[in-house]
């Protein structure tokens, strides 16, 4: 009874500390304990004493007392990024944290000193990185992705997603705005993201808030909504239409190497799951050049290998190309291309043609990452494979009819002496 008590009175203690109530200096002092050691911290505590601190100030006209909150809200996040990082299964209270987070993620950067547009820049970082870890699971993907807001401000798919479960058919707009910030450059702070720091050191650069959406974009996925948002065409004024997957695809040749591991993620899991939307992914959405390019090196191709090859693999390579460095993002861009393969005969016909195996077997030559040469291998296996009932030779015989005249060519090429030309 006794021990009761005196955990009680702790808990009480310690929350009283966190209270908005109490002076910002003790605040800040409680909260950087709760950072020091947050193992010993009660999961009432961080419900009730750690997540209230999250709140973004940048209207104080007194510069020192709006340092002072930033600071004691990024610890916050901090902190809480260890208990979500730590948990087997996300607690109860993260219902009440999803919108605490929403806001920080769009709210306004501050116009003031650099020292405050630096804090903001980490307090966003640090808020996109826990979206990306609350969504890692399909509970959290689809609570990030579900209706919490009201009727009007949601919009609604076609009329036979709207016959289902409202809960199915409606989508939170606050997802657009977030990938509207995540597509803008106008939020980075201009400094191209280093090469020579580890992945920790990588996660906590703020020079790139909204790097760690990529691994939201790639997380809801892994739900039916989520690709529906990611595939849905808009329309524009000229009779256009493009998606949000095809916004995106430019990111895999992002200079940051979290958006590109994100996106590649992103690519693999709509591959994986949408069989319908196949033939869409290859001829109008053109997914394969986007996951091929990463892959391709510095090689010099010889005029048969450039056959059906997408001219941006080749004309805008060259000696300094240099491919993926991430194993996890290469993995995932194998990955890709491999569910692609996997889809149908027409598929595997398509990418035969536009040369994947020639990037492929290239990249496996130096791929130094065993699991990413076994899925390398598995595509050689479709790419090289006899289909059932063409007969042994169909896939290279398919090639060779398919580029008769560049054949011709290229063998003329390879038969003049140019000693001999005037």
């Amino acid at each position: 009874m006794s021990s009761n008590n005196d955990e009680t009175k702790y808990y009480q203690e310690w929350k009283g500390f966190l209270q908005q109530s109490t002076r910002l200096d003790v605040r800040l002092a409680a909260i950087t304990a709760v950072l020091e050691h947050p193992q010993d911290v009660p999961d009432i505590l961080w419900s009730e004493g750690v997540l209230p601190l999250i709140n973004w100030v940048d209207d104080d006209d007194d510069l020192k007392t709006t340092t002072v909150n930033n600071q004691i809200t990024f610890k916050a996040l901090q902190a809480l990024q260890y208990k979500i990082e730590t948990s087997l299964q996300h607690p109860e209270w993260v219902n009440r944290f999803w919108s605490r987070l929403i806001d920080l993620a769009l709210s306004a950067p501050p116009r003031t000193t650099s020292q405050q547009q630096q804090q903001w820049r980490q307090c966003v970082n640090a808020t996109c990185a826990l979206l990306a870890n609350l969504s890692r699971d399909e509970a959290g993907a689809i609570a990030l992705v579900g209706t919490t807001l009201p009727e009007e401000a949601v919009y609604r798919h076609h009329q036979e997603e709207a016959e289902q479960d409202e809960t199915v058919a409606r989508v939170k707009p606050t997802l657009e705005l977030l990938l509207s910030r995540f597509l803008s450059s106008q939020y980075l702070d201009g400094t191209t993201p280093p090469t020579n720091i580890n992945d920790d050191e990588l996660s906590q650069n703020a020079a790139d808030p909204y790097q760690h959406l990529a691994h939201v974009w790639m997380n809801i996925t892994q739900v039916d909504l989520g690709r529906r948002l990611l595939l849905r065409l808009h329309h524009s004024k000229d009779s256009t239409s493009s998606s949000v997957l095809q916004q995106l695809l430019p990111q895999l040749q992002s200079p940051n190497a979290i958006r590109r591991c994100g996106m590649a993620g992103l690519c693999r899991n709509i591959c994986l799951a949408e069989s319908d939307s196949v033939d869409w992914l290859l001829h109008t959405c053109k997914i394969v050049t986007p996951l091929l390019w990463p892959l391709a090196g510095p090689e010099e191709l010889d005029v048969d290998e450039k056959q059906g090859l997408d001219p941006q693999l080749w004309l805008l390579t060259g000696p300094d190309k240099q491919r993926e460095p991430v194993a996890q993002t290469r993995l995932y861009l194998v990955e890709a291309i491999l569910a692609l393969l996997k889809q149908s005969r027409a598929a595997r016909h398509v990418l035969r043609l536009q040369r994947v195996y020639v990037i492929l077997k290239y990249a496996d030559m130096v791929e130094e990452d065993e699991l990413v040469s076994e899925q390398i291998y598995e595509c050689v296996n479709y790419l090289r494979g006899d289909e059932e009932g063409l007969g042994e030779g169909s896939s290279d015989r398919a090639v060779s009819m398919a580029y008769p005249d560049l054949q011709k060519e290229a063998a003329v090429v390879q038969q003049v002496d140019y000693d001999q030309v005037d």
